[in-house]
Order: C-alpha cells, then structure tokens, then sequence
C-alpha cells in the first residue's frame, strides 16, 4: 500500500508519518521524506539569488524535487514493504504501480498556524533570522502554496485536520484505508471492483487529438503517453462494444488550427449516443513553431482554438481533458518562452470552464530523461523514458480521477 501526506509547510506532516509508523497494523513500514529528495546543486531544480545574492533553491516549486530519484527509491521501497509512506509538500503528485493500493491524504492546517509553527521550529528554537523568513513568506512562499500545493487538496481522497493530535489522525487514516476509503488500481476490493463494472458497463470511448507527441513518435515501444495512460489507467476494462474505446487521433505537424479544423469530423464517427465520449486535447508545440520568422500560429488564436474546440466538446456531450504542449528540446529557449506562454493562455481557458489541466511543459523542459532522449534522437521526440515521464506528469494532473467519473452529457445549445 502507498500513503501519501501532502500539505504546506508546518502541516506537521513528519510528525504524522511518525505516528502512523507507530500505529500501523502491518510492517514494516517505510517512509521516504520529501525533504530528502531536493536539488542539491544549481542546474537541477528552480534556483533563485537571496538578498545577498547567492543562489537559493526555490523549495515551494514542485521542480526542485528530484523526481527519477524518489520514483526509483519508492519503486524499492514498495518492492521491499507492505506500507510506504511519501510524505512532503507535493507527495500527492508520485506515482504508483497500478497493483498498489493507495490512500492520498491532505494534511489541513490555516495558513497563520502553520506561519506560527514555522517561527517556533526555525527561529524560536533554531537561529534562523524572524525578518528574512517572514519576508520570504509575505514576498513567495505564501503565494507558491496557493499554486503548487492547495490544488492537490482536491486531488487527495481524504482531507484531515492538522490541528488534532498526531495520535487521533493516525487512528483515522488507518481506519479510512481498512474500510475501503482507497480504490485500488487493479480493480480489488469493493471500491475498485465497483468502479471497474460501473466504467465497463457505461461503454466508454476516449479520442485523444493532437499532434506527434500524442501519436508518440520516437518511442521504441510504440505506446507514447497515451498508450502509457490508458494502460495505468484502464487496464482491467475490457476493449469493445462492452468497456473501453480508444483512439488515438494525433497527427505530425498538427497546430491547434489543425486540430480544430478536423475535430468534430473524426469525433463524430467514432462518439456513440448511448456511449460515455470522452475527448483529450494536447496542442500548441507546433504552434510555437517559427516558419519565415514568425510563429506557425499566432500567440492568440492557439487559446481561441482550444476555447472552441473544448465549448464545443461540451455542447457535443463530450468530456474534455487538456494536457499542456510538450517542450521541443531542440528548438531553444525562444521556443520555450512561447510556449510556456501558450500553455499558460490555455490553462486560463480550461480553468474559466471547469476543464482539468495538466500543466506538463514547464517541466518536461527541465527533465533530465526527457532532454537527453530528445537530443538522442530527432531533437524534439524523446524515447520509452521521456514518455513515461509524460505520462507520469498527465496522471498527477488528475488525468486518473477524470477518467473515473462520468460525462457531463450533452449541453444545450
């Protein structure tokens, strides 16, 4: 089983994970610190000067955190345990094997008292200087909590009050996990087995639209993010008229405009009315693209695209998903710079409709396995690695909690 504690800073959640050690009806337990697994040198991670001006790692940027490492140490952890627990700021976000039960939890403490816990532990009984922390909260990190941390609240299965003592929450976790609160992803035990029978019986048929990174160009495997995706995430449904559909509609070159041009036309042939329809939307690397000097697609239109093609996937019925535009690591920091823009322009889109987004270009461009895949082989495509890494990014942004809900029906006109 995976346990995950997530939460701002002063959450007290090394604490709980002591208490849940502690508690835990089966052992061992392993635990894996999220403060364990940051950047350690400038060139990996988010750096930025203090006031003196010497490089300091941003600690509140989910990029920081050496992500292949904790992946390989959770992957012998859960080898080697029955339980491991993942705690820190952004332990909602690791992956798991589909085999692996698992239980996410947000640790949920007020803002002031975690403020408060922070000035005990560092400056009352340490000797870290009050001024230089209440500035770095005031000017940073309150408002990287509201970004990076406070949206996984939504994505945990269980929310708990941070304020109780560690004993009590310990007793509740374990509790919630033994009644069934977690669904387990090869479909056992009553949650799971339920949400397995309610996706097969609901006929559910899923077209994924996009560009070469969506049809997985360069993998040796020849299953991409999306293949990679749908396999964690819907393995045990049965193909066919009775469970699960797949299309995977991406096309090289293809720009937003593209996309839009030829979306409802391949949709409408292969959505059903009785179905569950679902559509997965991933453009904009090729509208970055400069061609005679200019962008392929100019800065504004890739959102008016993407506005569109998600207004009219409601209409229609269909659920949407949005994955942000991979890097092409080859096409520089200028192309970079627009696209970050982009998928900044369509993030706003996504969130004015209540679309889940996963926001995967910031780092990607910043993956070790995705950049030296690329450069490997055409310069922009990475290989079986790069993908995973995709596709890892695609499940935390709530890709496998979307896929277990259902449609939203069709929307009148």
């Amino acid at each position: 089983m995976l346990l995950t504690l997530t939460g701002g800073a002063g959450a007290g959640k090394t604490t709980l994970s002591g208490a849940l050690v502690a508690a835990a009806a089966e052992g061992p337990v392993r635990v894996l610190h999220g403060d364990d697994y940051w950047y350690a040198e400038p060139g990996r991670g988010v750096w930025a000067p203090d006031g003196t001006g010497t490089p300091r790692l941003d600690v509140g940027d989910p990029r920081s955190i050496d992500d292949e490492r904790l992946d390989a140490d959770l992957g012998a952890a859960l080898a080697a345990a029955p339980v491991v627990i993942v705690e820190g700021l952004f332990a909602r976000r690791v992956a798991s094997p589909r085999s692996r039960p698992r239980l996410d939890v947000f640790v949920d403490v007020a803002a002031d008292l975690r403020l408060a816990r922070k000035i005990e532990r560092k400056c009352v009984a340490g000797d870290f200087p009050l001024a230089v922390l209440l500035r770095n909260y005031v000017e940073h990190r309150r408002d990287a909590h509201e970004r990076h941390i406070e949206p996984l609240r939504t994505d945990c299965g269980l929310t708990v009050d941070g304020t109780l003592a560690p004993e009590v929450l310990a007793r509740r976790i374990w509790t919630a996990a033994g009644a069934g609160t977690i669904a387990r992803r090869d479909g056992a035990g009553p949650q799971g087995a339920a949400m397995t029978k309610d996706m097969a019986e609901r006929n559910l048929r899923v077209v994924f639209l996009g560009d070469s990174f969506t049809q997985g160009v360069g993998d040796p495997e020849f299953r991409g993010w999306v293949g990679r995706v749908a396999a964690d995430c819907w393995a045990d449904l049965a193909p066919g008229p009775a469970g699960l559909t797949v299309f995977n509609l991406g096309v090289r070159r293809d720009t937003s405009a593209d996309v839009r041009a030829r979306c409802w036309g391949e949709t409408a042939v292969r959505a059903l009315p009785a179905a569950d329809n679902r559509l997965v939307l991933s453009v904009g690397s090729n509208d970055a693209t400069e061609e005679d000097g200019r962008p392929r697609v100019a800065p504004d239109a890739c959102p008016e695209n993407v506005a569109a093609l998600l207004d009219g996937a409601l209409e229609r019925g269909l659920a949407p998903f949005v994955v942000g535009p991979p890097p092409v690591v080859d096409a520089g920091a200028p192309h970079l710079g627009r696209l970050l823009g982009l998928a900044e322009g369509i993030a706003g889109v996504c969130a004015r409709r209540g679309v889940p987004f996963a926001d995967v270009t910031g780092e990607l461009a910043e993956d070790r396995t995705w950049v030296a895949e690329a450069l490997a082989g055409d310069g922009a495509h990475p290989g079986a690695g790069g993908y995973r890494r995709l596709a890892d990014l695609v499940l935390r942004g709530g890709f496998r909690e979307w896929s277990t809900e259902r449609g939203p029906g069709r929307r009148g006109r």
